[in-house]
């Protein structure tokens, strides 16, 4: 069996440096592995994901957080007192009762993106009057589009 897997590993080796009829390696054979799957444009529909999230919790606009959000997605976070876990809900719950937050302000970062994941950093400040926030967002590309599948969170006191 160890002879097969080093025979198969051998013949893999060989071929990804495989040269053309001239002895020497074309130009498509080299990009091909180096080839960089991401593209600018999921970028800037992941950044406008996450901006209609922060506008959402500007304005204190239910409807524009579930744009944001997959219809399942869920939440887990420390608010100092405890601990608060399950459903998105919990979140569209927060922004009907406390309202706006028309003094948040917003510092995003993509940290890592494949095909039809991502994980973004939102630090936010001004989440209520006397908190602010850090959020682990991680989206799926999913029928067409991203959306946020789960928010895990640090509430931190101003």
């Amino acid at each position: 069996m160890r002879k097969l897997f080093i025979m198969a590993l051998c013949l893999a080796g060989t071929a990804s440096f495989a040269q053309n009829r001239n002895g020497k390696t074309s130009a498509q054979q080299l990009a091909a592995p180096n080839k960089n799957p991401n593209e600018i444009a999921d970028y800037k529909a992941i950044t406008a994901v996450i901006d209609g999230y922060v506008e959402g919790l500007r304005l204190g606009d239910v409807a524009k957080l579930k744009k944001a959000f997959h219809k399942d997605a869920i939440m887990y976070g420390f608010m100092g007192v405890g601990t608060l876990e399950g459903s998105v809900d919990n979140l569209y719950d927060f922004a009907a009762k406390h309202g706006p937050a028309a003094g948040i302000t917003s510092y995003i970062s993509i940290m890592h993106k494949t095909a039809n994941t991502a994980m973004v950093l939102v630090e936010l400040e001004g989440v209520s009057p006397t908190e602010n926030s850090t959020d682990y967002l991680s989206l799926m590309y999913k029928d067409g589009e991203w959306k946020i599948i789960s928010k895990v969170f640090h509430l931190w006191v101003k």
